[in-house]
């Protein structure tokens, strides 16, 4: 086995463990919230100031840009693409903004930040505006990254001729853009952030499962 292959699959086994602990720190901290509820409520507001237990949910994005390198190291080692890889990273690095860059809910998390029934968000700020703001830009660029990483994962994969996965690829980046209206225009902006966290989770898999299924592959694929 190769260097590039040992780090490949240690790089996969990092990504599946930190969406999981992802996922059950954001399960963990809904469920400790008075008044949150998923469908309705962000995930950003359990990391925000008034939140019950914020470190759960400060940990919880903390480790959805571990996800994130995760995939950049198995792309860099595995896939060969360093531009994939340094989009990832970038993605990554910029979660752990968002993770810190907290919004403010200074009654709770339940009900903060969450679209009205006039479609306008409902902001309860207090303090300092500078957190939110970057909060939300670093949101929007760390997608920014991703749904470039998607794309090029999938005209990468045309041309290697898998087809199966240049089709995953491609429809992650539909799926998840087409999930972006729906968090301030419907009756469910907590479902619809979930649901598109849940098709990021899915990609970030479907690249960090091939060293841990391909494991005839010593050496990862030509440079791109």
């Amino acid at each position: 086995m190769t260097r590039d292959s040992r780090w490949a699959r240690r790089g996969a086994v990092g990504g599946f463990v930190a969406l999981g602990a992802f996922w059950l720190l954001v399960f963990a901290a809904g469920r400790l919230e008075p008044g949150y509820r998923p469908t309705r409520d962000y995930v950003s507001a359990l990391a925000s100031e008034g939140a019950r237990f914020p470190i759960l949910g400060v940990l919880a994005l903390v480790t959805f840009g571990i996800a994130y390198l995760a995939a950049a190291v198995v792309l860099q080692t595995w896939v060969g693409t360093r531009f994939g890889a340094l989009l990832m990273a970038g993605a990554g690095a910029i979660t752990w903004v968002v993770a810190l860059a907290r919004i403010h809910c200074p009654d709770g998390a339940a009900n903060c930040g969450h679209a009205g029934t006039n479609g306008v968000v409902v902001a309860r700020a207090a303090g300092s505006t500078l957190g939110p703001h970057v909060h939300g830009w670093a949101v929007a660029l760390s997608y920014a990254l991703v749904a470039v990483a998607m794309l090029w994962l999938a005209v990468l994969w045309r041309r290697r001729h898998h087809p199966l996965r240049a089709s995953a690829s491609g429809a992650a980046l539909i799926g998840s853009l087409a999930t972006v209206p729906f968090w301030v225009s419907s009756d469910a902006p907590g479902l619809a952030q979930r649901l598109w966290l849940g098709i990021l989770s899915a990609w970030v898999a479907l690249v960090c499962v091939r060293p841990l299924v391909d494991l005839d592959a010593a050496q990862p694929e030509e440079a791109a």
